[in-house]
């Protein structure tokens, strides 16, 4: 994940009221989703997060859409340290051990296992209003071809055959082009983003190459895949007014890509496949 230096945690006591207060406005009517696939929500954790991760699969439970499966994906060396929280919710989710992949868990080993189904990733960190999922169901249907996104950045350029640091991008862009397929925006994990089926290049579980040209740079990755599918991102929702869990962002990947892994990242996904690939224009 990345692009969240300008994010921060929430007291406990703050979140657990919003939490309540939302229960109360928007009363569960759970329905199951309206996808011509099936539907699965996919995310992963490792041991720091583990504390409050409850607390993001039980918002993710509560959502008005329904998908088919909800998959929990573990490194293999962390599967027998889950507390007893996530443990108990294990009749209600699926819980899976993959290779340890970091963030990368959250979608290839369901690309793998799911080739033909509809796949929703997210963070583990967070709390998700209940229409998250139904907003991203929304803005697949109304844009076929699209990768609907909760939350995108902007890219900016110097001159049109460079393209601007990271950190000089335009992050959570809310105006009318981000919500119509952009070829100038980036799907951020955090906000949630939904990948029909074949929408991903060959490429994107081939972890010798993501590997190689960016290990922690998911967001970027899955974006250039999906970009060589001509699948163009869609800002779907309202703006992203993030919940994090206490003490969760001193261990998230944001506080090591600040932001010079996300530009050598760019550079080698430009290298090898294309620098039209950022570049090129909406």
């Amino acid at each position: 994940m990345i692009g969240r230096s300008k994010f921060f945690e929430t007291p406990m006591g703050v979140l657990l009221n919003l939490y309540e207060q939302e229960k109360i406005q928007f009363p569960i009517t759970a329905k199951q989703h309206s996808l011509s696939s099936e539907l699965i929500v996919s995310l992963t954790s490792h041991r720091p997060r583990f504390k409050w991760l409850h607390l993001t699969i039980e918002s993710l439970l509560e959502q008005t859409a329904r998908p088919d499966k909800l998959i929990l994906w573990i490194a293999n060396h962390e599967i027998g340290d889950l507390p007893k929280s996530l443990t108990t919710l294990a009749h209600k989710i699926e819980i899976r051990a993959t290779e340890d992949l970091k963030s990368f868990k959250k979608i290839i080993p369901s690309l793998i296992a799911f080739p033909n189904a509809h796949i929703a990733i997210c963070d583990d960190d967070i709390y998700y209003p209940r229409l998250w999922l139904q907003h991203l169901i929304e803005g697949s249907q109304a844009n076929p071809t699209a990768i609907a996104a909760g939350a995108v950045h902007r890219f900016h350029t110097i001159t049109s055959h460079q393209l601007a640091p990271y950190c000089d991008w335009s992050f959570d862009v809310q105006d009318g082009l981000a919500r119509m397929p952009s070829r100038d925006t980036l799907p951020i994990g955090v906000g949630g983003v939904l990948y029909p089926p074949n929408s991903l290049h060959e490429d994107t579980t081939n972890i010798e190459i993501l590997q190689e040209l960016c290990p922690r740079g998911d967001d970027l990755w899955l974006y250039v895949m999906s970009k060589m599918r001509d699948y163009l991102p869609v800002k779907v929702g309202r703006k992203l007014q993030p919940i994090f869990w206490p003490g969760t962002q001193s261990h998230g990947l944001f506080l090591e890509n600040m932001f010079q892994h996300d530009d050598i990242a760019i550079q080698k996904l430009s290298k090898r496949y294309g620098s039209k690939i950022f570049l090129e224009s909406s």
